[in-house]
């Protein structure tokens, strides 16, 4: 660890909310002992901060560290009214290099999920909330934390805009980044790509248009505008609309229709939902069968193709989970053609009978390992459990048999985890659990630790925290047992 904390060029000193700093641009921080009191527990020792569970903040003490660094080293907030944004997007990463003070409103507009609300509630269209911003309405709900934003100028909103506009410019942002993924060829398009517009009518002369609602579009044209276009194709005022953009207009027209409505697919008994095109589920059970989630979980694996078109888009398996409600099957899929590749989440669910495909959002959950009864959580990395049973109905007692010291217990794509150690317990709320510490010989942090417990069925595998110091695992093993932990010396992995 002293390694990694030694690993800087610049360090500083700064006050913040009374206290004073030491401060290392690659995000370590050390707290000064306060003039003429005695040193607390945790003055004068560098450290990270420790991870706050909830919001995913490094945290020393009560603050956040990623607020003492950019005091201490990026100038621009005299005043103490902006706040401290994460460039890529990691709230872990607190180096000087990836925090930037932005206005609270920019905070707003660069996040894509304020970003969509403010859209919807100014009627789909950004632009209206830059010209004017008290034009947002329905400040109700979830969405009264965003009701200060009525009070903007709009000289203050199109300041805003610039800056982000300008950010997106830049060689390096998480823009670009984004941008890459999705395939966006300019900052016009992502905001297209992210638009959000509500289902409504409006009326044209003596006609009322229903606009299907939907999440987003990857078209280029949205809702309204779409409208607008239609209302002049063949006029004499818009010469420049040609047949073929006619054509193209419709045929948008149709795919969104298409994909806002529920319809059969080309397998029967399963249905789909926000795809623009029609597919086929090869994995999806016959209607025949015994129509339940566990046994189209049974036949999903990763690496297979889950859904495939007509125009050769493929949908590759790349990861496999259930909502926490055991409700829906969520399924990480990579699209592939022969032009390009992209992201596809896709939710199943079951409703009057048959199997619903749903193109969606990513929502967390557990994910599959290497069998349909054996999930993890608490970790984005895919794990695989060699000493877990994958038939038949598991207790703890007997997976915990398995688990003996040194046993190869947890392998992954960057180390392998052994037995340390491991003990039947219960969690706060009452649940059997297992508590297993793990050494990881080739890791950083060489000791870490789970939770394993049984939940619908299934074995779960909760990932905890990784440490430099097996006394971190001894202690917990002392407390879980009721024993006295008689080392009194400190251990690092209490402050970092």
């Amino acid at each position: 660890m002293v390694d990694i904390i030694n690993e800087y060029t610049r360090e500083t000193t700064c006050e913040y909310k009374g206290e004073v700093y030491s401060v290392r641009d690659n995000g370590a921080v050390m707290r000064h002992v306060r003039e003429g009191k005695k040193a607390r527990k945790l003055d004068n020792i560098w450290t990270f901060g420790k991870k706050d569970p909830k919001k995913g903040y490094m945290m020393f003490s009560s603050h956040r560290v990623h607020i003492i660094v950019a005091r201490a080293f990026i100038p621009g907030n005299e005043d103490g009214k902006m706040v401290v944004d994460h460039i890529d997007t990691n709230r872990c990463n607190n180096r000087v290099e990836n925090l930037r003070w932005l206005t609270k409103l920019e905070n707003v507009l660069l996040n894509e999920a304020t970003l969509k609300r403010v859209t919807y509630l100014c009627g789909g269209d950004i632009q209206k909330f830059i010209d004017n911003p008290s034009c947002m309405r329905d400040l109700t709900g979830d969405n009264q934390d965003i009701m200060w934003m009525r009070t903007v100028t709009a000289e203050e909103a199109r300041t805003a805009w610039d800056h982000i506009s300008a950010w997106s410019k830049r060689p390096s942002s998480t823009y670009k980044m984004m941008q890459k993924q999705e395939k966006i060829k300019d900052f016009e398009q992502w905001l297209e790509v992210h638009k959000v517009k509500e289902e409504h009518h409006t009326k044209d002369g003596n006609t009322i248009i229903n606009l299907d609602s939907t999440k987003h579009s990857r078209s280029g044209i949205m809702g309204e505008d779409v409208e607008q276009y239609h209302g002049h194709i063949g006029t004499s005022s818009n010469p420049e609309l040609n047949e073929e953009y006619v054509e193209t207009l419709n045929a948008w027209k149709e795919q969104e229709a298409f994909a806002n409505t529920k319809n059969e697919s080309f397998t029967k008994g399963a249905l789909q939902i926000h795809f623009h095109e029609k597919l086929y589920f090869p994995l999806c059970p016959e209607v025949s069968a015994v129509v339940n989630l566990d046994e189209y979980a049974k036949r999903l694996e990763m690496g297979k193709v889950f859904a495939y078109g007509v125009g050769g888009n493929n949908y590759i398996i790349k990861s496999i989970g259930w909502s926490f409600n055991w409700d829906f099957l969520q399924i990480e899929t990579e699209v592939k053609t022969d032009k390009w590749q992209i992201p596809c989440f896709i939710h199943i669910s079951i409703e009057e009978g048959k199997y619903v495909h749903s193109s969606g959002e990513f929502e967390a959950n557990y994910r599959f390992c290497d069998s349909p009864n054996v999930l993890q959580c608490g970790a984005i990395t895919q794990c695989y459990f060699p000493l877990c049973p994958k038939e038949g109905n598991i207790s703890l007692e007997e997976y915990a048999a398995l688990l003996q010291k040194n046993a190869l217990c947890e392998k992954n794509l960057y180390t392998d985890g052994y037995v340390f150690d491991r003990e039947i317990t219960k969690s706060k709320d009452g649940t059997s659990i297992i508590y297993v510490g793990v050494e990881m010989p080739e890791s950083l942090k060489p000791y870490g630790d789970m939770i394993i417990f049984v939940e619908h069925g299934k074995v779960i595998h909760q990932i905890g925290s990784t440490y430099f110091d097996k006394r971190y695992l001894e202690r917990e093993f002392c407390r879980i047992r009721g024993q006295e932990w008689n080392d009194e010396e400190e251990i690092d992995d209490d402050y970092c």
